[in-house]
């Protein structure tokens, strides 16, 4: 790598994508996004469950029943604020995201892919099946999406 002055040639760039980052929008905005999207996953079955994604927390998460845990979160910038934020969160990532619910055993009972979220069925890719609540507090607008795991879920 060929050395500028003190500065390597990736420092360089490094300071060119901050410049351009400021320029470009609002640091406030940037640092702290108006938007505040969430994912929760609520256990609606009588069993104990574990979870797992590949798109935020990977590793197993224990879900008793008739409870809920965090499983994603983003903050959005107003602008790139859209009417489909659901939708606009999971193209955002390049993977195919997979959902995974199986026994505190660990035997898989049911995996979800995102690239299948429109096919038939219950799909956990798919907004259709998701509860969403929105508000604002003060500067916030905060959106949060509540999938229920339900027992013909886990069949």
């Amino acid at each position: 790598m060929k050395i500028v002055g003190k500065f390597t040639a990736s420092k360089w760039l490094a300071l060119f994508v901050g410049v351009l980052l400021t320029l470009s929008c609002d640091p406030e905005e940037c640092f702290n996004p108006k938007n505040r999207c969430s994912w929760y996953v609520k256990n609606q079955t009588t069993d104990t469950l574990q979870i797992l994604t590949n798109f935020y927390i990977n590793i197993p998460q224990i879900l008793p029943p008739d409870s809920a845990v965090h499983v994603y979160g983003v903050g959005i910038s107003r602008d790139e604020e859209i009417d489909d934020m659901f939708g606009w969160i999971l193209d955002a990532v390049v993977i195919d995201e997979t959902f995974t619910v199986s026994d505190t055993k660990g035997e898989e009972l049911k995996m979800w892919t995102e690239s299948q979220r429109n096919e038939f069925g219950r799909q956990f890719f798919n907004e259709t099946y998701w509860k969403k609540q929105k508000w604002e507090e003060g500067k916030y607008v905060f959106h949060k999406w509540i999938f229920e795991l339900l027992p013909e879920d886990i069949k």
